[in-house]
């Protein structure tokens, strides 16, 4: 099993979630929204979610979801085996 980290930088392409869901069953799976994609459903059954602060604050959001700081986005880049950007 191995840990895999998806970065979602937008999400009107559904590929990213369709391929995270799949590598699920086999792998621990993080979802780490940024950019815009902070704007979308952040919720998920199969991953763990974090998003990142200051892109919510950006866009005057209030969210209940744990968010991260870049710091803690970078801590993420070495707590996974592996990381994929969308």
């Amino acid at each position: 099993m191995q840990k895999i980290l998806h970065i979602i930088k937008d999400l009107n392409d559904p590929t990213p979630i369709e391929i995270a869901k799949k590598q699920a069953d086999k792998n621990e799976i993080g979802l780490l929204y940024i950019h815009d994609a902070v704007l979308g459903d952040l919720s998920s059954d199969f991953a763990k979610v974090y998003i990142l602060d200051a892109d919510v604050r950006a866009r005057n959001m209030n969210i209940e979801v744990e968010t991260v700081d870049y710091n803690g986005m970078v801590q993420l880049l070495f707590e996974y085996d592996k990381v994929v950007s969308w």
